[in-house]
């Protein structure tokens, strides 16, 4: 028995998509709403003997060419809007995709998180990874000026020698009992000739006070 070829049917998909393909490529899948308009028992609405389908031509483009493909070739999409219109023309006729055809959207990288876990670093590496302390660093004072209150004591070196500290504590004892002095008092109450000569805020006791 020799099978005849099947009848070929032209198509006006939208108004704007004009296709022919034979009739059992629309019936390719039973039970498709597709397979029953064209099973031969509706009378089709035809516009110059062309079958008129008021879809969008292109997509439906797409899926003509799939059933040609006996739904082996998924379509490939270069704007993600045709893929969806795709899908909703698929639905719209009821053909389900094949499941080995069915094209597989791997999630974006930045929502999988990397599970692989990541090694300790060994204590040594730990120990390099720290900042090292170095030696304190040891701010020598200038000394509040002439009339000024401060919290920090410009007396107090730890570094100095025995004698020096002596000295030290006799000049910040006596500078504590004449507090804030102007300068003129500082000439009234000297017991010592100021010399002119010398710069200002240097005095013959320097070494004793500076060291």
């Amino acid at each position: 028995m020799v099978k005849l070829d099947s009848e070929v049917v032209a198509l006006n998909v939208g108004g704007t998509h004009h296709m022919m393909t034979e009739r059992d490529v629309l019936r390719l899948v039973p039970g498709s709403t597709l397979e029953k308009m064209f099973n031969g028992l509706h009378e089709l609405k035809k516009i110059d003997e062309q079958v008129f389908l008021d879809r969008d031509g292109k997509t439906f483009q797409f899926l003509v060419n799939y059933l040609r493909n006996d739904r082996e070739v998924f379509p490939e999409f270069v704007d993600p809007n045709d893929e969806i219109h795709f899908f909703k023309e698929l639905d719209f006729w009821k053909i389900p995709t094949k499941q080995h055809t069915a094209r597989k959207i791997p999630a974006p990288a930045h929502v999988i998180p990397d599970q692989t876990p990541q090694p300790l670093p060994k204590p040594n590496q730990v120990d390099r990874l720290q900042p090292q302390p170095g030696p304190p660093r040891v701010v020598k004072s200038k000394g509040p000026a002439y009339g000024a209150t401060t919290d920090e004591d410009p007396f107090n070196d730890v570094r100095s020698e025995d004698s020096h500290g002596v000295a030290l504590k006799a000049a910040k004892d006596k500078w504590n009992e004449l507090g804030p002095l102007r300068l003129e008092d500082i000439v009234k109450n000297s017991k010592e000739s100021i010399d002119q000569n010398r710069q200002f805020g240097q005095s013959a006791f320097n070494k004793y006070i500076i060291g």
